[in-house]
């Protein structure tokens, strides 16, 4: 029996969930990335040596499907951080038009030491 096939179905069941993300469902997508990836980790945890021609042949071919997980992860995580950046500039922008004043500095002040 081949003990790494349920990691490779996790994840092959990962990059299909990444692939079909979509902006509307992005926070359930998430929770299910985050499960699945639970799930993996405690998979791996188990996979212990001395491994079998087949588990060597599936090792191998996990490792492009590692590659592509950690690519869209990444992309993931970049689009995330994108959008985090717009909400803080459009956050910025609605305080300076309510404030505008606010961020103004004063260079120069003049102290009149005399009395």
């Amino acid at each position: 029996m081949n003990r790494l096939m349920p990691y490779r179905n996790l994840s092959i069941e990962l990059i299909e969930l990444i692939n079909t993300s979509s902006e509307e469902k992005r926070n359930e997508q998430i929770a299910e990335i985050e499960r699945i990836l639970e799930l993996r980790q405690a998979i791996l945890a188990e996979i212990t040596a001395p491994f079998s021609d087949e588990e060597n042949i599936t090792g191998s071919l996990l490792i492009g499907l590692e590659k592509q997980v950690t690519e869209k992860l990444s992309r993931i995580k970049r689009d995330i951080q994108i959008d985090i950046k717009k909400l803080q500039s459009k956050k910025e922008g609605n305080q300076k038009y309510v404030n505008p004043y606010q961020s103004l500095t004063t260079d120069g002040y003049f102290y009149d030491k005399r009395k």
